[in-house]
Formats: structure tokens, C-alpha cells, sequence
């Protein structure tokens, strides 16, 4: 499994993976103040890639491969436990299931020691699955956010 670049936990000019949208929630999620990480990764992949072995050019095979693994938004780790965080404007049923199968992938791709905790960091979560994500022990953090889709 390709290890991802390690960052600082602070604001970055630009996030691999993370949509304009997706960036603006994580910088406002980290303005709310220290977290407790000592890092994060971007875009960290887990599970199986596709076979493809029938390719034969390096970069068509790295970029298969790469395309075809499911990719975690934000994997922080704290001295005590690790993050699995998805940003997502107007949060669901898909971020949901997204972390679920994102702990189980990450778990059986990189093996952790430390205790895995799942967030979703979003502007706004429909109220009737707010319950569902607290069933799945899943914290739910929202911030403020200039949606200009609503503009």
C-alpha cells in the first residue's frame, strides 16, 4: 500500500483529493482550534485496486491503480487514536456508509494500533439520520460554511 504525504494538522493552500467545497469545511473545522493531531494524510487509499495486470505502460498502471482503490479524505492521528474524516457539504446517507466502509478498509489496509474514530465534518446533516450516525458511534462536527451554489 503507497504511503500518502504527511502534513502538519494547519491550513494548507491546497488539499489532495479535497473538492473547493470539501476544503472550505476542513479549514473551518480547523479553525474551531487544536484538535490534538500531530498529523494528517490527504486522499489515502485503502482496499484492493482493480487488477491490472493486462497493462503494460508504468503510468497507465499506476494511474489504474490509483483510481481504483477507495480514498479516505483525511486520516489524522492524535497521540491516542486515528481520525477517519469525510468532509461533505449537506451531509447524508452517503458520507455515512462511506465511513463505515472506509474504518473497515483502513483497518485491514494499514493494520493500526491505535483506535479508530470516524468523523464527518460537514455544514449541515439532515435531522433525521443525525440519530443513525450517532448509533454508529460516528461524531458528526458542523461548521460554517459559504455554499456559493446558494448564492
Amino acid at each position: 500500500m503507497r504511503t500518502e504525504p504527511i502534513y502538519p494538522p494547519t491550513r494548507q493552500p491546497h488539499y489532495p483529493h479535497l473538492s473547493a467545497l470539501d476544503s472550505q469545511l476542513w479549514d473551518n473545522y480547523l479553525a474551531l482550534g487544536d484538535h490534538g493531531y500531530l498529523s494528517v494524510q490527504y486522499d489515502v487509499p485503502v482496499g484492493e485496486p482493480i487488477d491490472a495486470s493486462l497493462l503494460t505502460l508504468p503510468k497507465a498502471l499506476y494511474m489504474e491503480a490509483r483510481l481504483s482503490a477507495h480514498r479516505i479524505d483525511i486520516v489524522a492521528t492524535a497521540h491516542d487514536h486515528i481520525d477517519i474524516i469525510e468532509c461533505k457539504p449537506h451531509a447524508g446517507t452517503t458520507a455515512l456508509g462511506q465511513l463505515i466502509i472506509y474504518s473497515q478498509l483502513y483497518q485491514s489496509s494499514y493494520n493500526p494500533t491505535l483506535p479508530l474514530r470516524l468523523l464527518l465534518i460537514t455544514n449541515q446533516i439532515d435531522h433525521d439520520i443525525h440519530t443513525i450516525y450517532a448509533a454508529q458511534n460516528i461524531k458528526v462536527v458542523e461548521v460554517p460554511f459559504n455554499d456559493p451554489r446558494n448564492i
